[in-house]
């Protein structure tokens, strides 16, 4: 996961932030967020508090995949509206 937030911040500091690799690189960080909260899902079995965590990154995750859902509707509205003058 720190190597798709590390590309995510290498994209940003280039200024291409609105591209179709930013988008994939935020699902891939959204899909690892949930996936960490499976893993705190079964941690829960054992240790309770750790449900909240499971509801907190599952949440995040879904709004991760939200905000690449939006950056992906920007790259194709940015490529169409380069591509008219």
């Amino acid at each position: 996961m720190a190597l798709q937030i590390y590309l995510c911040s290498q994209q940003c500091h280039k200024g291409s932030i609105f591209t179709p690799v930013s988008g994939r690189l935020v699902l891939a960080i959204a899909l690892l967020v949930i996936a960490e909260g499976g893993v705190f899902a079964l941690l829960g079995l054992v240790y309770r508090p750790a449900l909240a965590i499971t509801v907190v990154a599952v949440t995040m995750g879904l709004c991760f995949t939200v905000v690449s859902q939006v950056l992906r509707e920007a790259a194709a509205l940015k490529e169409e509206n380069d591509g008219t003058i």
